[in-house]
């Protein structure tokens, strides 16, 4: 599955389900679900990301994504790294603005700090904004 979309806030999402800060919106193919933090264990197993997979990358000192993120390294089993740090099987490397930065992230937190790029077409893009308006109403109607 692909991360495509990140609750910086809780809303109430898809048929009225509420959803916490940092819950994330998965797609499989044409299907999808939401999962919330706490079931980030059970539900996000593994990513697939694989060298040179494009990807955003959270830069909480810019308040932002940056959008040029690529994977340049995936750990197939626990390693130290850059000059003993500790990282788990799984975790990747990624190069970012302008591939001036580079950061190791974990699995834990896969759709947290990194997130796989998404080939967007017209069906996506009108998605999104049926779903961004329905969450506005919903908090409209809550707020009354």
């Amino acid at each position: 599955g692909v991360v495509v979309k990140v609750l910086a806030d809780s809303a109430v999402v898809d048929d009225g389900l509420p959803m916490p800060a940092g819950a994330v919106k998965v797609l499989y193919g044409d299907c999808g679900k939401w999962v919330p933090p706490a079931a980030f264990g059970e539900e996000l197993k593994h990513a697939d990301f694989m060298v040179g997979d494009a990807v955003s990358v959270l830069c909480p000192s810019m308040g932002l994504w940056a959008t040029d993120g690529l994977i340049v390294a995936v750990l197939s089993e626990s390693s130290m790294v850059d000059g003993g740090l500790a990282m788990p099987a799984g975790s990747v490397k990624v190069v970012y603005a302008s591939k001036c930065m580079t950061k190791w992230i974990t699995p834990p937190a896969f759709g947290i700090e990194v997130r796989a790029q998404r080939q967007w077409t017209a069906f996506n893009m009108v998605e999104d904004e049926e779903e961004e308006q329905q969450q506005q109403q919903q908090q409209q109607q809550q707020q009354q």
